[in-house]
């Protein structure tokens, strides 16, 4: 009996042990990567790990806040809400969030997606959210979206003239 307690003792040992290290070789892929990473857990949604470029970002971003004091907007913390209580993904493009709160002319685009954190049964625990900062990209494509609407504006005009001309020819 002594010896399957010693036994067990060692395996529980071992087992924190390799929990620990994967928590922290968890942390280390979180905290490192070139893309914001927010990790929230338990059914208030709090703040448990956040990168940097998660805090570039979304400054409010604190650990141990729940969702709804760090999301820029109600919308982002109801849908993080409803991450965890379904359990199906959100994934979507180019979203104008107030840049860190402020008022809606400093606007910051991501592309993100919030993903599930299930258990070792398949229960959500909580959901890890990506983002990446697409602004550049967003405003680049302005002038383009610009121009082709203009162009597409003349077309409509040269063809409602064309036709005029044509229907006065006729008659």
């Amino acid at each position: 009996v002594a010896i399957d307690n010693a036994l067990l003792y060692r395996e529980a040992q071992r087992s924190r042990r390799d929990a620990a290290n994967g928590r922290d070789r968890l942390a280390t892929l979180i905290l490192t990567s070139p893309v914001g990473i927010m990790l929230l857990l338990g059914p208030d949604l709090v703040v448990d790990m956040v990168n940097d470029p998660w805090k570039r970002i979304n400054p409010r971003a604190r650990i141990t806040r729940p969702i709804r004091e760090v999301a820029l907007t109600p919308e982002n913390a109801r849908m993080v809400e409803r991450v965890y209580a379904t359990g199906q993904p959100h994934v979507a493009s180019a979203v104008a969030l107030p840049r860190g709160g402020a008022a809606d002319d400093d606007l910051i685009y991501v592309d993100y997606s919030a993903l599930p954190l299930r258990d070792h049964a398949g229960k959500v625990e909580g959901v890890v959210v990506f983002a990446s900062d697409v602004t550049t990209q967003v405003q680049a494509q302005k002038p383009v979206e610009a121009a082709r609407a203009e162009a597409e504006a003349a077309s409509r005009s040269k063809d409602e003239l064309l036709a005029m001309l044509g229907h006065h020819l006729l008659n």
